[in-house]
């Protein structure tokens, strides 16, 4: 995560997302106009959520997902806050940095990859959590994310595939990108392989034990019962030397 977040672009779009939510969280003006828009476009919105808390992963998570379900009708109700005589000079000028980063085809590609590095993480994350995991449980997870991530070099997660496999290119909910292009798009791989690569050597150092401590390894192999051997009598003495070597 820590990739991620020193990520210059993961910067730029956590301020957008925290300037959505001071946008409609801190007007109820501002909020009412963006119900009543999304009952006129008879789309269903999310509450934006706040970016706060200790556990960063989920509510980025959450907010990316919140974003992308309320995309058209956000960018809709912030270019009408631009032309608006009403809204404030702060609202106005905020509502101008959003719909910049909004309708840029390159940070909304950025925002699906992220979204699909993210549920690879949160995957790992909920497994580690669980009740009663093991050593082996733990490796196997971990080694699981590790294949996840590197199949995004070639392959394309759920959310950069729904995004790139839209009805009309250049387009996202309707709405007609800005920087659309080829050469976006090879930037944009060659992008995605720098933060992917970052995400992964990240991940090794934090389970750089788990991965390559030699005793945390053949312990994570003796209490994993895919080692144990079939034979009865093979299975009372497995481990022992392994466990007078350790002692």
């Amino acid at each position: 995560m820590d990739a991620i977040n020193r990520d210059e672009r993961m910067k730029k779009v956590t301020e957008l997302l925290k300037s959505l939510y001071k946008q409609y969280h801190y007007s109820p003006k501002a909020w009412r106009e963006l119900k009543a828009l999304s009952g006129a476009l008879q789309q269903k919105i999310w509450k934006l959520t706040n970016l706060g808390g200790t556990r960063w992963l989920p509510h980025v998570a959450r907010a990316l997902q919140t974003l992308m379900n309320d995309y058209a009708v956000v960018v809709a109700h912030m270019e009408n806050t631009i032309e608006s005589r009403s809204a404030s000079a702060d609202m106005i000028g905020r509502a101008k940095q959003c719909v910049q980063m909004l309708k840029d085809y390159s940070c909304l590609l950025f925002v699906v990859l992220v979204q699909d590095i993210l549920k690879v993480l949160s995957c790992l994350s909920l497994k580690l959590q669980e009740d009663g995991i093991t050593l082996p449980k733990a490796l196997q997870a971990f080694e699981t994310a590790l294949l996840m991530l590197t199949s995004l070099h070639s392959t394309a997660g759920e959310s950069l595939e729904g995004f790139l496999q839209g009805p009309a290119e250049g387009q996202f909910h309707a709405v007609q990108l800005q920087s659309f292009s080829q050469e976006s798009r090879d930037r944009f791989d060659r992008l995605k392989s720098q933060l992917l690569d970052a995400v992964i050597k990240s991940m090794r150092s934090c389970f750089n034990d788990l991965e390559n401590d030699k005793i945390l390894q053949a312990v994570a192999r003796l209490v994993d019962p895919r080692e144990w051997p079939t034979e009865e009598a093979d299975l009372a003495s497995y481990g022992a030397g392994q466990r007078a070597r350790r002692v």
